[in-house]
């Protein structure tokens, strides 16, 4: 019976995967109770090639002792785990700056260019409650594996997002410090602060008034004319934005109410207003999302041509909370080529409509959508879990060709709904881990919200990996004029295989079905056979032209044969 089973698992995995797990996590320190996880809400991908994940959670009283903290729930309760030891993680507390107050739940995190992470904003446990942010902040070293605190920022932030600019200078935008989407929204949201990363402290107030986040109404990115500040931009719970390289902008889409697009540009040359006010984009989204909290976007760059790089950006679906509370099954993709920035509605649409799911590139650069259920929790109904993953990959990469569709992967075995985290791994797998029903759950932790997941794509069902070896450089400069000597590696092949491409992938920084920094950058490459070794080479790499392309941290590496296999990502940082 068991050698059937075996036999079926081994035909069904090449097509459609395969989960290992459910792993309810233990302490390393305490290996016979279960650790106090609840929805493992916030998951970042270390730069360690055993593909450590930083990991926290929503607060439960059964988290803490409250009468250890002088009435206070406490501190943070951060968790370290690694694919290899699957069941077992490391508790790292963060240290409150007033009384165990400051919860990191529902922050913003993102990493820094050494491979730190800041943490800001989250949950004020003073209020009663408990849905008022807080203006901390915190910074994981990953040296010393270890928290401490990274200043304040100038207002409240719940459901901030950020992201690191080129400067080094890490922009925080949204949220009110009143969630209660009920009530009008405040100008607290619509305001930015500015973390350095050279220097580790948040910019003066008099560089981050809320003016700067107005709509400049530019007839003319060149600058002239400039019109006059008008209406604000309203920015929602968790931005989504992403850095562009051939447009050199930070763009933000409004997928809530107003369904524009704005884009907040670093080389406009207005002389009459503000470099660094939001700019509306010509022509609107043409997308059908209408919830901020739930749509996706990730960039698929095909080249990091020094002369030439493209820009591609895809949304997948939400749930329409203004009408049916129905999740929704749309994908979109937008496109720069060099000619028009464009919204092409006509994108393969999903199997099932989805809510609270995450979306992963995965090692290939196909797309991965985990988890989610087909109704919003907030709509009183509990739904239906969506235990099937739909994979896409493109046969006209990375562009879909004709008769593209999504694909229902293997299913896993725990629900992974609100609050559930996914994220690609070195070893080309992808963790699932966390989830609740929301506003449905209940007041004790489910069993599968302290349990992880892994899935092995397809492709690693495909025979024999590419090996990376003998790279000259982890460390990457990017805009040194003139540039240093190009990075190099060897590659060993399958035999009767050739090399495909090679690719960076950001490491991940997932909250709330979301990753805000994550891209797939195809490098160009230079390959010559290595005379002493059949099926193995010498590549070398073009470096990416800016930190528009690559925004500086680490990326895994990968490198991919012509039959669909990824090497293990060597680990790479750019600076």
């Amino acid at each position: 019976m068991l050698k059937h089973l075996r036999a079926i698992l081994s035909y069904y995995a090449p097509i459609h995967g395969q989960w290992a797990g459910p792993y309810d996590l233990v302490e390393i320190t305490n290996e016979h109770r279960s650790v106090p996880l609840s929805e493992i809400t916030h998951a970042v991908v270390l730069p360690d090639p055993e593909g450590a994940v930083l990991m926290w959670c929503h607060v439960y009283p059964a988290n803490f002792d409250p009468n250890a903290h002088g009435g206070q729930p406490g501190p943070t309760h951060t968790f370290l785990w690694k694919p290899g030891d699957p069941q077992r993680v490391t508790k790292f507390d963060v240290p409150n700056n007033v009384n165990g107050s400051e919860d990191l739940f529902c922050g913003g995190h993102q990493f820094l260019p050494d491979g730190d992470v800041l943490s800001f904003g989250g949950t004020d446990m003073t209020s009663t409650s408990h849905i008022f942010g807080h203006a901390a902040a915190f910074r994981f070293d990953l040296a010393t594996q270890s928290w401490s605190s990274a200043g304040t920022m100038h207002r409240e932030r719940w459901y901030p997002n950020g992201f690191l600019t080129p400067s080094g200078v890490v922009v925080t935008i949204g949220h009110t410090e009143n969630p209660v989407y009920a009530l009008p929204e405040l100008t607290t949201q619509r305001m930015q602060d500015r973390f350095s990363a050279t220097t580790g402290a948040w910019a003066s107030s008099a560089t981050v008034s809320e003016p700067s986040l107005r709509n400049a109404r530019l007839s003319s990115t060149a600058g002239i004319p400039c019109g006059v500040p008008d209406n604000v931009v309203e920015i929602h719970d968790y931005p989504r934005r992403h850095l562009l390289a051939r447009a050199r902008q930070l763009r933000y889409m409004d997928l809530e109410t107003s369904q524009q697009d704005w884009h907040l540009s670093f080389t406009t040359s207005c002389t009459t207003l503000p470099a660094d006010r939001w700019i509306l984009q010509a022509g609107g989204l043409n997308i059908q999302h209408a919830e901020g909290s739930t749509g996706h976007v990730v960039v698929l760059g095909p080249s990091t041509d020094l002369t030439f790089p493209r820009d591609y950006g895809f949304v997948a679906a939400g749930q329409e909370r203004t009408t049916t509370y129905a999740a929704q099954t749309d994908v979109d993709m937008w496109s720069d080529v060099g000619t028009a920035a464009v919204w092409d509605p006509t994108f393969p649409d999903l199997i099932q409509g989805r809510i609270n799911q995450n979306l992963v590139i995965l090692a290939d650069g196909s797309l991965l959508v985990v988890g989610g259920s087909d109704v919003d929790p907030m709509s009183g109904v509990e739904g239906v879990a969506r235990l099937n993953p739909e994979r896409f990959v493109s046969s006209n990469f990375p562009l879909p060709g004709t008769g593209d569709a999504w694909l229902a992967m293997a299913p896993q075995t725990h629900e992974r709904r609100y609050h559930s985290v996914a994220g690609l791994l070195p070893d080309g797998r992808v963790f699932s881990a966390g989830g609740a029903n929301g506003d449905l759950q209940p007041p004790a932790p489910e069993p599968w919200h302290h349990s992880i997941e892994i899935y092995s794509p397809p492709y690693l069902f495909n025979g024999p990996r590419p090996v990376i070896s003998g790279l000259t450089a982890t460390t990457w400069p990017i805009s040194q004029v003139p540039l240093p000597p190009n990075p190099s590696f060897s590659v060993q092949l399958r035999p009767g295989s050739t090399l495909d491409r090679v690719a960076l992938v950001r490491t991940g920084s997932i909250t709330h079905a979301f990753d805000s920094s994550q891209r797939y950058v195809v490098l160009n490459t230079a390959v010559f056979p290595d005379p002493a070794t059949p099926d193995k080479y010498t590549v070398i790499v073009t470096l990416p032209p800016t930190l528009f392309a690559t925004p500086a941290g680490d990326y895994m590496l990968f490198a991919l044969s012509s039959l669909g296999v990824p090497s293990v990502a060597s680990m790479i940082r750019i600076n």
